[in-house]
């Protein structure tokens, strides 16, 4: 039995939709997340590694601010079962009531200040931790709560 060529048609229409949708997506992703229109602002620096924030990207919801936060290491970073990387941008969240944080996504880059290919990128929201003191998490959470 085959199925009416009008039927057919309609399948490959809605095929077509879909995979226009996809590239769309991807592609509105790919512009929103370019790190070369990013203004990085440092806050804190450890032993060769700069942690950084870009001010332009911080949206407020109630308590809780997202921001988008790169962490630039002077050295090449190795890891067990991926490739090596020098940067990590990440998207987190921080709510400013309780003093938390999670990560919303995360890219990992081959060149510094999120350059170069992604070796390692994650999207799956993390557990809300407490931002320990002395920390360069501590000085992102001052800075988008608006404290000294």
């Amino acid at each position: 039995m085959t199925l009416p060529t009008t039927t057919i048609r309609i399948r490959i229409r809605i095929r077509i939709r879909i995979r226009i949708r996809i590239r769309i997506a991807l592609a509105a992703l790919i512009l929103l997340s370019a790190p070369a229109a990013a203004a990085w602002v440092q806050v804190d620096a450890h032993g060769g590694t700069g942690f950084f924030v870009d001010p332009a990207t911080l949206r407020r919801a109630g308590d809780v601010v997202k921001v988008w936060e790169l962490v630039d290491f002077r050295s090449t970073q190795m890891r067990p079962d991926l490739k090596p990387f020098r940067s990590i941008r990440r998207l987190a969240e921080y709510d400013c009531r309780d003093d938390v944080s999670r990560q919303v996504t995360l890219s990992l880059h081959a060149g510094n200040m999120a350059l170069g290919e992604i070796v390692h990128a994650d999207a799956d929201y993390g557990l809300w931790r407490a931002v320990p003191p002395g920390t360069a998490a501590e000085h992102v959470l001052k800075m988008v709560c608006g404290r000294k």
